[in-house]
């Protein structure tokens, strides 16, 4: 799509064009405008396209950008492993004619509180939900929470890499990607995301400040 001056009418050069800052220069009249909204397309801002195969649900409309991320596969393997730890030590108890049964059953009830919350936590629905006001964090399994932020108190959006040590030197342990607000509040999530989900996730989230921003 071409950009016109909004004062003399002529053509504006690409290089002129500055996305991020939210304005052009106009080389003819020497005058600096902001870039209309209309202007913004998916192409410019290099959105990347979600393959068919992705595991992430975005509900996408003029007013509110909603993106539900997969529940880690890691979360799915030790809910399995968990519950069958869990009847393996209940049928263990069963068979144990020892004082310290009580003791026994009293620990397991404390290690299969601490578990389920544990999976509670990673088995919830998470859900980031953007509208032209607020951005919305929000974990659902048996109720809901939310975490709710002003869109305009955005200081960053970032993708992080954390390094760890291991016999054959560091490697990356997991990619996740973070907002931080001016209030030090900050969503973390997007831990098992591909490389092209988190781009898009990433993406999307900055557009969509970024619209908010220059409005």
């Amino acid at each position: 799509m071409s950009l016109v001056c909004n004062k003399c009418r002529r053509l504006v050069r690409k290089d002129s064009i500055f996305y991020f800052e939210g304005t052009y220069t106009c080389k003819r009249c020497n005058s600096t405008h902001k870039i209309p909204k209309s202007y913004y397309q998916r192409g410019e801002m290099e959105i990347p396209i979600l393959p068919q195969n992705t595991d992430l649900k975005v509900l996408k409309t003029e007013d509110e950008l909603s993106i539900e991320l997969p529940i880690d596969v890691f979360s799915k393997t030790l809910a399995i492993a968990s519950v069958v730890v869990i009847v393996l030590s209940i049928a263990v108890l069963k068979q144990i004619n020892s004082v310290n049964v009580g003791l026994l059953i009293f620990l397991l009830i404390i290690a299969s509180t601490v578990l389920v919350f544990s999976l509670i936590k990673g088995l919830a629905k998470r859900t980031i939900k953007v509208d032209r006001n607020s951005i919305i964090y929000e974990k659902k399994l048996f109720f809901k929470v939310r975490h709710i932020e002003k869109l305009s108190d955005i200081v960053r959006i970032r993708e992080i890499e954390i390094e760890m040590e291991s016999e054959n030197g560091k490697y990356i342990s997991s990619r996740y990607i973070e907002i931080r607000f001016k209030n030090l509040n900050y969503f973390e999530f997007a831990y098992n995301l591909d490389k092209k989900d988190r781009d898009y996730v990433l993406a999307e989230l900055k557009l969509v400040h970024f619209y908010n921003s220059i409005l």
